[in-house]
């Protein structure tokens, strides 16, 4: 993507150099691992929200001017 663009990636924090096997290599791998990691944090989101409907517990916003009336 980069070399196809004529862009160069530099990190400040980390030593990464795009136009290196090894530093593309990096950059893969730390992609990779953050697209998981959102990943993970959608399908626990699904999982919680699933959860609560089934237990039937409330989800989301109060709306303004109601009240929440707790089960008898």
């Amino acid at each position: 993507m980069f070399e196809n663009n004529s862009i160069a990636f530099h990190s400040i924090s980390e030593k990464v150099d795009t136009k290196s096997a090894t530093g593309k290599f990096f950059l893969t791998i730390v992609s990779a691992m953050a697209q998981m990691e959102r990943d993970q944090i959608a399908e626990r989101t699904k999982d919680a929200l699933q959860h609560k409907k089934t237990n039937h517990e409330w989800m989301g916003r109060i709306p303004f001017g109601s009240k929440l009336m707790e089960p008898n």
